[in-house]
């Protein structure tokens, strides 16, 4: 199980004090009891760093010993249970840590991380809703350690509830982390579909203004075009349009501004960058991207060392290079980005997918295709399912214009046995066959599954800005000729409604 807290806060939270309940002994017996607590201290310290050396079955006795010499309750005794009930999370005995830390919880009412390592312990145990509660309650009372937990932790135990089909114990701790302000540890957007979620529950409940009050605080890209298009949040349409503009138009802007600012405060961190070239492109100011991009792309291996923020920095340079008209540069940084050990930057997988896109749009088929095939046969170990139809559909998209009809159709329908790994790619495969009755059927479908309808919603808007390939070109116009069927129109009309967005998103 994902930990909710690490070791550093274990030191912090089992450093036992000297002064106890157990203070009020008579003076004779006073300095046994002192002497007993600071043993008990010693074996916990000792306790913790053979636990930093990966000995938990070794710690656990010494736990016990301390346990022992500290019976009463109280702080010192609470401590103790509280790296107890951890440690035996720890070894898979959550049941035996389960009133250890119910213990160190009662005799450590301020202490919010027993009540975090409870939540641990039920979890590990199958007390998903009880876990929740401790979390929520942390959450409401000890916000600052709230923002300090593992992002995956939360992120596991709400699907966890969610598996358990405990709907109203989801919404709660939902709720809380959305009031509560928690971002997981990022400020770029990144958990704003719990706003989105949040503001869905409270709609639910009849609570539009709490709900326009959530999701005006998003600022995603897509999850806020999501809300404006998606019919669910209808009632709060008028919120978010003055908020963001009935185009998007203020919302880029903001997020252009926050993220200006942002990469001035701190230049050299690519995440920053990244954040900030990206608000540039969502615009469709490509140039401006560009430029931010280049003063540090020039180094490549610089980039790959520097993790998935430099070569993600690349790849949508390379995208900007292309929405600009400047396709050509884009292949070839990618070609350079892509001689590179893709055995030791897998993220590189991505780069590969994408290159083949980027010759496909340009019209060199030939070059799509090999792509394509050299990206299966470099990275296809890395290749996961919804990056493997990517990739298919760049290559039977290429197959079909180079007029390989046969080999064409074997990829796509190799597609339309794993379509449900990644829709999009599937729906822009079977636009390049010119299958519109087939492309009817999937937005159709999509539009009337609660959760997939949000993605087609947004794939069907009208995005200003873009610099559209002639492939780009046809494509959208076999689109727009499904849209105008009847039945397109009247499942679009009952999903959400369509929009002309002021920027391309990217």
């Amino acid at each position: 199980m994902k930990k909710l807290a690490g070791a550093a806060a274990l030191a912090l939270a089992c450093s036992l004090p000297l002064a106890s309940a157990q203070t009020h002994a008579a003076p004779e017996t006073l300095q046994t009891e002192i002497e007993r607590v600071e043993r008990a201290r010693q074996l916990s310290r000792q306790a913790f760093e053979l636990t930093e050396a990966q000995k938990l079955e070794e710690a656990l006795p010494l736990l016990d010993e301390a346990l022992r010499l500290v019976p009463l309750p109280g702080e010192p005794r609470g401590r103790i249970q509280m790296q107890r009930g951890w440690l035996l999370t720890q070894l898979k005995r959550p049941q035996e840590a389960l009133p250890a830390l119910e213990q160190a919880s009662a005799m450590l009412p301020n202490e919010p991380q027993a009540y975090i390592y409870w939540a641990e312990a039920q979890w590990a145990a199958g007390q998903t809703v009880a876990a929740s509660q401790n979390i929520t309650y942390v959450a409401r009372h000890y916000p600052e350690r709230l923002r300090q937990m593992d992002k995956r932790a939360v992120i596991g135990l709400l699907d966890a509830l969610k598996r358990g089909n405990h709907t109203e114990a989801r919404f709660g701790l939902v709720l809380t982390l959305v009031w509560q302000g928690y971002d997981g540890g990022s400020a770029t957007g990144e958990m704003d579909w719990l706003r989105m979620e949040a503001a869905t529950g409270l709609l639910q409940r009849n609570r539009p203004e709490e709900a326009a009050d959530v999701a005006s605080a998003v600022t995603d890209n897509y999850a806020m075009l999501e809300m404006l298009v998606s019919r669910q949040f209808e009632s709060i349409w008028p919120r978010l349009e003055e908020k963001a503009g009935p185009d998007m138009a203020r919302h880029l802007a903001a997020n252009l501004t926050a993220a200006s600012e942002a990469f001035k405060q701190e230049p050299g961190n690519l995440k920053q960058r990244l954040r900030y070239m990206n608000a540039l492109r969502a615009l469709g100011r490509y140039e401006e991207a560009i430029a931010a991009a280049e003063p540090v792309t020039g180094d490549l291996q610089a980039m790959a060392a520097a993790g998935d923020d430099g070569l993600f920095l690349v790849n949508d340079q390379a995208y900007a290079l292309l929405a600009a008209g400047r396709g050509e540069e884009a292949d070839q940084l990618l070609e350079k980005l892509l001689a590179l050990d893709i055995d030791k930057y897998p993220t590189l997988t991505n780069m590969a997918i994408n290159r083949s896109e980027i010759l496909l749009r340009l019209g060199r088929y030939e070059d799509a295709l090999r792509t394509a095939d050299w990206a299966e046969e470099h990275t296809g170990k890395w290749m996961n399912a919804y990056g493997r139809m990517w990739n298919w559909s760049n290559r039977t998209c290429a197959l079909k214009m180079l007029g390989r009809q046969a080999e064409a159709e074997a990829t796509l329908r190799q597609m339309a046995e794993q379509k449900a790994e990644n829709y999009a790619a599937h729906l822009v495969a079977l636009l390049c066959h010119d299958r519109l009755d087939d492309v009817e059927a999937v937005v159709l479908k999509q539009l009337a599954d609660e959760e997939k309808r949000g993605d087609m919603l947004i794939q069907l808007q009208d995005f200003q800005g873009q610099r559209n390939t002639p492939l780009d070109t046809a494509i959208n116009e076999k689109l727009n000729r499904v849209l105008q069927r009847p039945a397109v129109q009247q499942a679009v009309q009952a999903a959400g409604r369509l929009l002309t967005i002021a920027g391309p998103l990217i």
